[in-house]
């Protein structure tokens, strides 16, 4: 008997194998070449990386620049009205405060917020509540108004040590940069406005004088809030409308007690 000695010829495709040459099932097609990328192809996508963070941190991008004062605050910031994340660590008085501009996401990872008062001295923000009008603690001898206390005492019980997002509007004559400011009542609860919680409480009234600004909200909103402060009797307004001094004529009231005061010191004896 004749035996025939074929050896099996090798499949090309990516089954690897063996079939016979008089097969008649179709062989896979080869499977496409894959280049390793090689080291220069990781050098180049690593150093244009490394170029795209130091232009965006040479432009002032907002995650990468931390502002440590209102020097720092360029006039590009306030036109674009510029949201920034901080945390509180003073408040002196019920419509302001000093921030600490904390840059996310990586800023926070490797340090932390100074609590020295040396450590802080010109590093920080000094930030105006935009839309509120807060009653007047009264320094430099001027008398304290009703509920100032109260208004400042539960504005640091918010606020202080917390962190808080700013919306720039602009930089007013005491060099305090003028903010839509939100903050979160509790840790569960999402961000709120804190000029209109302050207001809705009765805590303080709308600023409606020279360079007003009210965000996003508008004006409606923050005289709603008033209204129903006034309403329901609350905070400033627990003895009703009548014989209220607001802040605005606390101060126009001052002004003019200096004025008088100055006009009697130059008139001749």
């Amino acid at each position: 008997m004749l035996i025939l000695n074929i050896p099996p010829t090798p499949s090309i495709g990516n089954g690897g194998g063996w079939q016979w040459p008089w097969s008649t099932k179709k062989a896979p097609e080869p499977a496409p070449l894959r280049v390793p990328p090689s080291i220069y192809s990781y050098g180049i996508g690593t150093a244009a990386l490394i170029a795209g963070i130091g232009f965006l941190a040479k432009k002032g991008h907002a995650n990468l620049r931390r502002l440590p004062n209102v020097k720092a605050i360029t006039a590009a910031c306030i036109r674009a009205q510029r949201t920034i994340r901080g945390v509180v660590t003073n408040v002196r008085d019920p419509d302001n405060f000093r921030l600490f501009h904390t840059p996310r996401p990586w800023w926070s990872w490797t340090r932390r917020v100074p609590v020295k008062a040396r450590d802080l001295r010109g590093q920080t923000l000094h930030i105006r509540i935009a839309g509120a009008d807060a009653p007047e603690l009264g320094y430099f001898g001027k008398p304290r108004q009703i509920y100032a206390k109260a208004a400042q005492e539960w504005l640091a019980s918010q606020i202080q040590g917390k962190v808080v997002f700013c919306t720039f509007h602009r930089v007013d004559h005491y060099g305090r940069v003028v903010s839509t400011v939100y903050y979160r009542p509790t840790p569960e609860s999402p961000y709120v406005n804190l000029s209109l919680e302050m207001v809705r409480k009765g805590l303080a009234c709308v600023y409606t004088q020279y360079g007003a600004v009210y965000g996003a909200e508008g004006k409606d909103q923050y005289m709603e809030a008033q209204q129903e402060a006034q309403r329901e009797q609350r905070g400033m307004w627990a003895q009703g409308l009548e014989g209220i001094e607001t802040p605005a004529e606390y101060k126009e009231k001052q002004r003019r007690i200096r004025r008088e005061k100055q006009r009697g010191k130059k008139t001749p004896l």
